[in-house]
């Protein structure tokens, strides 16, 4: 069989690597929002919503992840949130959109 023969990769083990705390940086442009995690290269994502990229980049992050298992190739650890001073800014309104019954009307 030519080409990439195809590995089992454990998923447990996919999902685990894949749910570590990468740092995810967003930009819009043309009306979409485009999410990409700097420590996996290549890795990016995009959507009309907020909610709709966050999936999308969950999705790439596990087959990003998923290839590199498959290739025995090293996952980088995520790296440092001092690289990235506003990123707990930034999950922090995700995390309001995602949720706005938190916020109160006092």
């Amino acid at each position: 069989m030519g080409g990439l023969d195809r590995v089992r990769v454990d998923q447990e083990l996919v999902n685990q690597v894949a749910d570590r705390d990468y740092p995810i940086l967003m930009d819009t442009k043309d009306g979409r929002v485009h999410l990409r995690v700097p420590d996996l290269p290549g890795c990016a994502a995009s959507g009309e919503t907020i909610e709709e990229a966050l999936s999308a980049i969950e999705e790439a992050k596990r087959t990003w992840v998923d290839m590199a298992l498959a290739m025995g190739k090293k996952v980088p650890d995520p790296s440092s949130p001092d690289l990235y001073p506003h990123r707990s800014k930034w999950k922090l309104s995700v995390e309001i959109i995602r949720a706005p019954s938190v916020i109160s009307d006092r």
